[in-house]
């Protein structure tokens, strides 16, 4: 379903909604996330989706946060140099900053 749909929010609720039927589910979805942030149609899906998984206690794990940040950091030059307003804005949530452009409380946290 995520190959053919690609990274949404929907998909990313269903595994965290079935995480005991999907085991490793994050982790996979993870793995899949580069070829989704180098694919103009489905990089919108995929930042929506970094944006949204520290929402949960799985994504506020040191070994997501710092995937999520190399995953983030690898596709944002060709995001900034191809990618229109709304990719723009999501990038920067996804970099983590709110949007008033503020740095979002949580990235300046210590662990």
């Amino acid at each position: 379903m995520i190959r053919e749909k690609g990274p949404t929010e929907e998909v990313a609720r269903l595994l965290d909604q079935n995480e005991n039927l999907f085991e490793g589910g994050h982790e996979a979805f993870l793995r899949l996330l580069p070829k989704f942030l180098n694919s103009p149609s489905m990089q919108a899906g995929a930042l929506q989706y970094i944006v949204w998984e520290p929402n949960h206690e799985w994504g506020k794990e040191t070994r997501f946060q710092a995937r999520r940040a190399a995953l983030v950091m690898s596709a944002a030059p060709g995001i900034l140099e191809h990618g229109d307003a709304q990719l723009h804005q999501l990038l920067a949530l996804a970099l983590g900053f709110d949007s008033d452009g503020t740095i979002a409380p949580n990235v300046m946290a210590d662990d």
